[in-house]
């Protein structure tokens, strides 16, 4: 069960990765202009980018390389810091959309 959810928390963090990396790409208009708002979220985005495939990184070895007997409190510990994780750069990203325009017109 322990090895289920690190693999879990592996194929996670690696899809958010994927999935955080090509919306960072997609950002900006089509004529390449990008609003005060996605010049700022684009360190957030990589950060957080580095932070998902580190975690994954770590979960992967963790469940094929790790010992035989992980403990439960590790992995629970591992489950907590990532939803830690992604509610810092969740709320971050709340401040940074109500501080500034982002390109909406009218």
């Amino acid at each position: 069960m322990i090895r289920a959810c690190l693999c879990l928390l592996w194929l996670v963090a690696f899809a958010v990765a994927v999935v955080v990396y090509l919306d960072t790409q997609q950002l900006g208009f089509p004529d390449g202009h990008l609003t005060d708002l996605e010049r700022a979220q684009i360190p957030l985005r990589y950060v957080f980018l580095a932070a998902n495939i580190g975690v994954g990184c770590v979960a992967f070895y963790t469940f094929w390389f790790g010992k035989k007997t992980v403990k439960s409190k590790t992995v629970l510990m591992a489950f907590v810091g990532y939803a830690v994780l992604c509610a810092i750069v969740l709320a971050i990203n709340c401040g940074l959309s109500l501080r500034f325009d982002d390109g909406v017109g009218g």
